[in-house]
C-alpha cells in the first residue's frame, strides 16, 4: 500500500508529465504553424494566383487596350477573401504588395511587388543594372542605355524552360533579349516581284517584307508563358549603304513597332573590345565579342541596303555581307520585356542564369 508521501510524489509526477505534454503539444502546434507559412520565394506566386482568381471574377477591371496596365493592391485581395492576411501567410512583418497587370497582346502579365520589413522583391532591371562595369567584359552604361561588351559576359536569363541572353537595356528600363538558338526554318528576307529588276528578287523594305511576316509568325507560335512577358517596342530598321562601314550610321533613323525583331549591324559589332574595331566590316570587330560566337551560322539582320531595292545584310561569325533578299537564311529572334518583371534567382551565368517570374 502506498503511503501519503508516495501519493504526493505520484501527483507531482503526474503534474510534471501533464505540463510536459502541454509543452510538447504547443511545440508541435508552433512547428506546424511555422511550416504552413509561405516561403519568400513562393510569396509572389501565391499573390499572383490570388490576383488571377480575382480577375476571373472581375474581368471588367482588366486592361482592355494593348499595353495598358492596372494596379491592384493586395489589401483588396485580402478583404475580398482571395488570399489570407500576410500575418497568417508569411513569417515576415509589415508586409504590403501590389500587382501591376499589363495587357501584352491579349496575354495578361501580372507583376507582383512585395515589400516587407524582412523581405522585398527585386526587379530584373534593378538586379542587372547593378552589375555595371567600366573595364573588362560586362555591362556598360552609355547615354542612358546599358549594353554588354566583351567575349565572356554573364547575360543569360531563363524564362520558363528557355534560355535567352540580354543584349541591352533601353532608357525606359526595358530589357532587350535574344534567343540562343536559330529558327528551325530558313527564310527569305523578301521574295516579292521587283519591278525594277523584273524578277522575284524581292524588295528590301522591311516594313512590307516577308521576313517581318515570318518572325511575326514565329512569335505567334511562342508559348503563352513567354508571350505574356513580351512587350510592343520600337525596332530600328534604317538602311545603310553597301560600302558604309561607319559605326555612327543611324540605323534607328527609321523604326517600326512590333513584338519581335532582328539585330542591327551596329548592335552586332558594338560588344567588341578590340580597339581596331572602327568599321562594321573590319574583322577586328569579331574579337572579344560574345555575339560573334552566338551567330555561328548565316542569319538575316534587320538592315537593308540603300544602294538598291533588292539587297539586305546578313551576319555570320566575323562577317557582315549584303545579299539578295530572295536568299534564305535563319534568324535569331529578339524581343523586349518589362524591366519591372520580378527577379527570382541567378547570377546571369549560363549555368546559373537570371530567372524571372
Amino acid at each position: 500500500m502506498f503511503n501519503i508521501d508516495n501519493k504526493k510524489l505520484f501527483k507531482m509526477l503526474g503534474g510534471v508529465i501533464g505540463i510536459l505534454l502541454v509543452i510538447i503539444i504547443l511545440f508541435f502546434i508552433i512547428i506546424v504553424a511555422a511550416g504552413s507559412k509561405v516561403s519568400n520565394d513562393k510569396l509572389p506566386l501565391v499573390i499572383e494566383q490570388a490576383a488571377i482568381k480575382y480577375y476571373a471574377d472581375h474581368k471588367d477591371e482588366l486592361p482592355k487596350v494593348e499595353g495598358d496596365s492596372v494596379t491592384l493592391d493586395a489589401s483588396t485581395l485580402i478583404s475580398s477573401k482571395y488570399m489570407k492576411s500576410f500575418e497568417k501567410m508569411s513569417k515576415n512583418t509589415g508586409c504590403s504588395a501590389k500587382i501591376v497587370t499589363t495587357n501584352n497582346n491579349g496575354e495578361y502579365n501580372h507583376i507582383v511587388s512585395v515589400d516587407c520589413n524582412e523581405f522585398k522583391t527585386q526587379s530584373i532591371y534593378d538586379v542587372v543594372s547593378n552589375t555595371v562595369t567600366k573595364t573588362g567584359d560586362g555591362l556598360y552604361l552609355e547615354n542612358g542605355e546599358y549594353y554588354y561588351k566583351g567575349e565572356y559576359v554573364d547575360n543569360y536569363v531563363k524564362i520558363g524552360e528557355e534560355l535567352f541572353r540580354i543584349i541591352s537595356i533601353d532608357k525606359d528600363g526595358n530589357l532587350k533579349l535574344t534567343s540562343t538558338t536559330f529558327t528551325k526554318k530558313m527564310y527569305a528576307w523578301d521574295d516579292r516581284y521587283n519591278v525594277e529588276m523584273r524578277s522575284a528578287m524581292g524588295i528590301n523594305n522591311y516594313s512590307l517584307s516577308r521576313i517581318k511576316e515570318h518572325i511575326d509568325s514565329e512569335y505567334d507560335n511562342f508559348d503563352n508563358s513567354l508571350k505574356k512577358h513580351i512587350i510592343m517596342h520600337d525596332w530600328c530598321i534604317g538602311q545603310r549603304g553597301i560600302e558604309d562601314g561607319s559605326l555612327q550610321t543611324n540605323e534607328c533613323s527609321d523604326t517600326i513597332k512590333d513584338y519581335v525583331g532582328l539585330i542591327t549591324l551596329n548592335e552586332y559589332v558594338r560588344p567588341s573590345m578590340d580597339s581596331n574595331c572602327n568599321s562594321i566590316f573590319t574583322g577586328a570587330c569579331a574579337n572579344y565579342n560574345y555575339l560573334v560566337d552566338l551567330y555561328d551560322d548565316d542569319a538575316w539582320s534587320a538592315i537593308s541596303t540603300s544602294d538598291n531595292t533588292y539587297q539586305a545584310f546578313y551576319v555570320s561569325g566575323p562577317y557582315i555581307e549584303e545579299e539578295n533578299t530572295n536568299r534564305s537564311y535563319k534568324v535569331l529572334l529578339m524581343f523586349y520585356i518589362d524591366g519591372s518583371t520580378i527577379y527570382t534567382s541567378g547570377t546571369g551565368t549560363e549555368l546559373d542564369p537570371y530567372v524571372i517570374k
